[in-house]
C-alpha cells in the first residue's frame, strides 16, 4: 500500500439481550491481548518508494490479533422464593400403568451375524440405482449450494468392501 500514519480503530460493544443496551467493558476485570505471528509481507516495514518488496515467507511474530474479555462474576438474581417438593409431582391418578416391566418384552430382536452382509452392501453400492440415488443427492446440494467438491460413484467402495470389514457386520435378525 506504501502509505504511512494509516490508523485503524476497531470498537468492540457487547449489548444486553434482556435489556437492549449495551455494556460498559471497561468495568470488567480483565481483558488481555491475543497475539499471533502475522505474514512479514503484510504487517512488515513500510516501503516508501517505487521498488518491489522482494518475496519474503517470513512471519513477524506476537502481533496482537484480537482481545478475550474476562466478564465480572456472576450475581445471584431474584428468587422464586422457596419451592415445595411435593408441588413437583405430578400423580398419573390410578388405573392400569402403561408400562410393567414383567410384561415387557424387547421389540428389536438381537442382532447376528449374516455372512452375507458384505456382499450385500457390494452389491447395493454398486448397483445402478445407488448411483442414481447418489448423483441426485449431489445434484441437489448443488442446487442450494452445500455441493461436495468431488464426487465418485461408490463402485471403488465396493470393491473394497471385503477388505474393509475385519469381520461381517451384524444385522437385526
Amino acid at each position: 500500500m506504501k502509505q504511512t500514519g494509516v490508523n485503524s480503530v476497531h470498537s468492540v460493544t457487547l449489548t444486553s439481550v434482556d435489556e437492549k443496551k449495551d455494556i460498559d467493558l471497561s468495568t470488567w476485570p480483565q481483558h488481555v491481548a491475543q497475539t499471533g505471528n502475522l505474514p512479514e509481507a503484510l504487517w512488515g516495514e513500510i516501503i516508501i518508494d517505487s521498488s518491489t518488496p522482494a518475496l519474503n515467507t517470513g512471519t513477524i511474530p506476537s502481533l496482537t490479533t484480537g482481545i478475550q474479555f474476562e466478564p465480572p462474576p456472576a450475581a445471584a438474581g431474584p428468587s422464586v422464593g422457596p419451592v415445595d417438593p411435593s408441588s413437583l409431582i405430578d400423580p398419573l391418578g390410578g388405573g392400569y400403568q402403561p408400562l410393567k416391566p414383567t410384561t415387557q418384552k424387547d421389540p428389536i430382536p438381537a442382532p447376528v451375524i449374516d455372512a452375507n452382509s458384505i456382499t450385500s452392501i457390494m452389491t447395493t453400492l454398486a448397483a445402478p440405482a445407488t448411483l442414481q440415488t447418489q448423483q441426485s443427492l449431489v445434484a441437489a446440494l448443488q442446487r442450494f449450494g452445500a455441493g461436495p467438491p468431488t464426487s465418485a460413484p461408490l463402485t471403488q467402495l465396493a470393491q473394497q468392501a471385503g477388505s474393509l470389514f475385519s469381520q461381517a457386520p451384524l444385522r437385526a435378525a
